[in-house]
């Protein structure tokens, strides 16, 4: 892996995400963070990093955060993709 491909790995993503949801916490707004290394965990575990793999791993987060917008809820996606 490059070294500029793990600066972008690592590069603070979730602890934006999280400083993001408290902002919108603080104001009363619902927030949802789905965080991509936590999907993968999950219900993305079957999936690796082929290209057609993550096209399906795009395909299932954008399923997820069309939900939430019925129910008035902020969402905050980091990390969907991984780099090649």
């Amino acid at each position: 892996m490059a070294a500029a491909q793990k600066v972008i790995v690592v590069s603070g993503k979730s602890t934006l995400a999280c400083a993001f949801e408290h902002a919108l916490m603080d104001r009363g707004k619902l927030s949802y963070i789905l965080d991509g290394d936590n999907l993968r965990h999950g219900l993305n575990n079957n999936l690796g990093f082929s290209a057609e793999d993550r096209t399906e791993n795009i395909r299932r987060v954008g399923k997820i955060m069309s939900f939430h917008p019925t129910l008035y809820v902020y969402v905050i996606m980091c990390n969907a993709y991984a780099p090649k």
